[in-house]
């Protein structure tokens, strides 16, 4: 099953998503470090209130992560377009939280006109050292 924090009309929602509708999370306006696991092994669905994705923002999967922990260079088309050495362990990188944007949100960095900006989708995973993995989810 997949996961997504949307806005509809202005109000944060977390849903499932499934066959072109986002069916709200009873109760859970956005997914983090307070999603109990059980959540995601066992959603509290409100099928009656589903929506149709057109009709909806998406926000980033984790909208206010603690931590957002990135791996580059991870596939080999990336080192080579990069034009730089396969690095014998992955690369490990931070970002901060506010870079975060939804799938389709305007990006709000200055672009020179010597470099281009490249948008990466990318993976989630919510993890927890009191619950182990939460789940993964996909962005963008």
């Amino acid at each position: 099953m997949r996961f997504a924090s949307v806005e509809h009309e202005g109000t944060p929602l977390a849903v499932a998503l499934q066959d072109g509708t986002a069916i709200p999370l009873r109760g859970i306006a956005e997914l983090g470090h307070d999603t109990p696991s059980s959540v995601l092994r066992n959603p509290p669905l409100d099928r009656a209130a589903a929506l149709p994705v057109e009709e909806l923002r998406f926000r980033p999967v984790v909208p206010r992560p603690g931590k957002v922990v990135c791996v580059g260079l991870n596939y080999l088309a990336h080192v080579e377009e990069t034009r730089r050495d396969l690095p014998e362990y992955p690369v490990l990188f931070t970002k901060f939280a506010s870079t975060l944007t939804g799938p389709y949100d305007r990006s709000h960095a200055r672009q020179s006109p010597a470099r281009s900006i490249t948008r990466e989708s990318s993976w989630s995973s919510l993890a927890s050292a009191r619950e182990g993995c939460h789940g993964t989810m996909r962005s963008g």
